[in-house]
């Protein structure tokens, strides 16, 4: 009985949360003197009729709270009538009643928050599919965009690797074509030198063969008057001693007619002794000595024939082998001027993506493509409430004309719209012409600037005129040389081929006598 007791009094201490000692209880039951006094107070006091249940306290003490059981106390709870047994029924009835109403309300509500719940859930299910699909979009853009990235970045490298090459290339280009224009030019130089001394050498002997032929002349004509006067000398001592010995056989001198036929004898003997002698030096000396040097003129002639004409077609290689290298060096300006147009593009596109790169906001390239996906799917859901034909037009910024428009009206709308977009698109095709004009005109304005001044430096500032010599001196000396060329040719179509060709026997008898006897001489 007492541990029955003793339960109960903790059954009701712990339902009401009171706190109490366990142990002291338990020590007071175990007394004797108090056990029964105890439990009679238990038995009279903690009974439902005296104790308030957990719902009772709690109204309770809302009832506090609220400051209304000060006017539940100021009341008489005794004056309250009494309640008859079917008032109690039809109270009663009418509790269950709003019980069953509420219970099928609070079904109804259980139902819609079940419905509710799983609307929930399958929101949560579908932002969580599409919170997967979006992280795994973003993955796969941000692995395409790490791709097309390196690719890009590879890309940039490789175009910087060919920039550095391609300006490599034209710098080395650059002193590769004036290293080669230098040498060609040092070759001619030295060509056209060579050319000049062979000019040089190649000049007439003519002044010398006249002077060698003048002093034969002049020494056949002292040899004549030599031998003229030495057969005379001869006859006059053979005619005197031919007289002396006559007139010392005879004892007796020549009568005067005899003594004039006698010299008369003598004078025609004389006159006849000059030509023969001169006709005789002539055919030994002269003839020979004239046919020599026709000869050696002629072949002298010849090899400066030779000569010219190789000039002539050395001159016309240089003159060929310059305008080639004229229209390479051209075609170089314009692959250097294409070059360097390549190389600042690039340049500037470089620069522009660094800067790009560099203004970039690291957060908002990463919070991007979900902005772009979201905006793409507000579009989408947007573009989903009205036509194609809308939807295309509101894409090209074009009114559409009201349904309830008439045919007229619509078509009026059409034709004010085709023309306004026909002079937009006549407008922005003449400014790209003109534009593209501008540039172009700008390259070839350049592009004949350069042309004009490379010509300058490579012919001296003579453009559309002849190929005139940087040098002045090489100049002069192409001037004389072909001043004697052409002296050398008039010369040449002077003489008398034919004549040269006929036989002169007397010339011929001269040479004979003349190379006989030049070993004697010599």
């Amino acid at each position: 009985m007492s541990t029955q007791t003793l339960r109960t009094i903790e059954r009701a201490l712990r339902d009401r949360d009171i706190e109490f000692d366990y142990e002291a209880l338990k020590s007071a039951m175990s007394d004797t003197d108090t056990k029964m006094a105890i439990q009679e107070w238990v038995e009279e006091y903690i009974t439902p009729e005296t104790l308030l249940n957990k719902e009772e306290e709690n109204m309770y003490k809302l009832l506090v709270q609220s400051g209304d059981i000060e006017a539940f106390e100021e009341h008489d709870l005794s004056l309250v009538r009494d309640l008859h047994d079917h008032e109690l029924q039809a109270a009663i009835s009418d509790l269950q009643k709003s019980t069953a109403a509420i219970e099928k309300k609070s079904e109804d509500l259980r139902m819609q928050q079940n419905a509710l719940s799983a609307l929930i859930k399958s929101e949560k299910r579908t932002k969580q599919s599409r919170s997967q699909i979006e992280r795994a979009q973003i993955r796969k853009w941000d692995a395409e965009k790490s791709s097309v990235a390196a690719v890009i970045s590879e890309l940039t490298q490789n175009l910087i690797c060919q920039s550095s090459d391609l300006e490599q290339q034209r710098n080395s280009a650059e002193l590769d074509i004036k290293q080669v224009v230098e040498g060609i030019f040092q070759n001619d130089d030295k060509l056209l030198l060579s050319f000049q001394k062979l000019a040089d050498s190649l000049e007439t002997d003519q002044p010398i063969y006249d002077n060698i032929m003048a002093k034969i002349k002049e020494l056949c004509a002292r040899y004549i008057k030599y031998t003229v006067e030495g057969v005379r000398l001869r006859l006059d001592r053979v005619y005197l001693e031919a007289l002396h010995s006559y007139s010392d056989s005879q004892g007796s001198q020549l009568n005067s007619q005899e003594e004039s036929d006698l010299i008369e004898d003598l004078e025609s003997l004389y006159t006849e002794i000059l030509p023969v002698v001169q006709m005789s030096v002539e055919q030994e000396y002269l003839e020979p000595a004239s046919k020599l040097g026709k000869s050696v003129n002629i072949r002298g002639q010849a090899l400066t024939n030779k000569a010219v004409e190789y000039i002539q077609e050395s001159l016309k290689f240089l003159t060929t082998r310059m305008e080639s290298l004229l229209e390479r060096v051209r075609q170089f300006q314009c692959h250097r001027m294409a070059a360097g147009i390549l190389l600042n593009t690039t340049k500037e596109e470089l620069s522009n993506r660094e800067l790009e790169l560099k203004r970039k906001d690291p957060s908002q390239s990463v919070a991007e493509p979900l902005s772009i996906s979201r905006s793409k799917r507000r579009i989408s859901n947007f573009g989903e409430d009205i036509g194609a034909e809308q939807q295309l037009a509101r894409n090209l910024g074009v009114t559409l004309p009201n349904d309830n428009d008439s045919s007229e009206a619509s078509s009026t709308s059409w034709e004010n719209l085709i023309s306004e977009k026909t002079a937009r698109l006549a407008i922005h095709a003449s400014s790209l012409q003109s534009t593209t004009e501008s540039c172009i005109a700008s390259h070839l304005l350049d592009s004949h600037v350069a042309l004009n001044l490379l010509l300058d430096s490579l012919l001296d500032k003579s453009a559309y005129r002849t190929i005139r010599m940087v040098d002045p001196d090489l100049q002069n000396a192409e001037e004389l040389l072909e001043q004697d060329i052409r002296n050398l040719q008039d010369k040449l179509a002077t003489l008398d081929l034919h004549e040269l060709q006929t036989r002169n026997v007397r010339r011929d008898q001269i040479v004979d006598r003349w190379s006989r006897r030049q070993p004697e001489y010599s």
